[in-house]
């Protein structure tokens, strides 16, 4: 009869045990989908005030289009057979300089000019901050790496010329008037004055009427 007891006694204390498990698991079940569901909504807020200050700075959609753009173009330059395909070209060599003609577009004008038309003071210290953004995102993080790459290692020799001859060819319109090398911060006073004098054709690009005054010298 004891043993019958303690029997007993220890399957009724086993039957507590494992419903006591049962009971805590949907709690813990709970805590975990709490959790994940904290987490989800976190990660939607952010997203959400990323897209918002996205849709309230021009700047940051302006450089979103120019990397669409850029990326475009290099992805034709990479899918390129190597051997001319249009008819219009000289060459080989300038068929494929044209192909890169819009990244080297962007590279050099397109991008500083962006930065100073787009540039707000909401978002950015000053211009400068503005320009330096433009570039590090266009042309450090993208169209450099990607086309030293292509003149390292590329297996056909005339996608190696054209991507080494692409750094060249940004050096020299670097200093062109309006890119980087060329930048100086001109007041809207000098520019409303160089206006109305006719010397002065483009206020956020820095173009000059070459039949007006000289334009200012370049600061390298």
């Amino acid at each position: 009869i004891i043993i019958n007891s303690n029997h007993h006694q220890l399957k009724s204390s086993s039957t507590q045990i494992m419903a006591s498990r049962r009971n805590q698991i949907p709690i813990d079940d709970d805590d975990n989908y709490s959790q994940s569901s904290q987490n989800s909504d976190t990660s939607s807020l952010d997203l959400e005030e990323s897209t918002a200050v996205a849709a309230l700075d021009p700047l940051l959609s302006a450089i979103d289009d120019l990397e669409g753009r850029i990326v475009s173009a290099l992805d034709n330059f990479k899918l390129h057979p190597g051997v001319k395909s249009n008819p219009a070209s000289d060459s080989i060599h300038a068929e494929l300089r044209d192909a890169l003609r819009p990244v080297l577009e962007i590279a050099a004008h397109i991008g500083p000019a962006t930065a100073r038309a787009q540039w707000r003071p909401a978002f950015r210290q000053s211009v400068d901050v503005a320009i330096q953004e433009v570039y590090s995102r266009l042309n450090s993080d993208i169209i450099i790496p990607i086309l030293l790459e292509s003149a390292q290692s590329d297996l056909i020799p005339a996608k190696r010329a054209a991507a080494l001859g692409f750094f060249h060819n940004l050096h020299t319109e670097y200093k062109t008037a309006g890119s980087y090398l060329d930048y100086v911060e001109i007041s809207q006073a000098q520019t409303q004055a160089a206006t109305m004098t006719g010397s002065y054709t483009g206020s956020l690009y820095g173009v000059f009427d070459k039949n007006a005054h000289s334009p200012p010298s370049r600061q390298v």
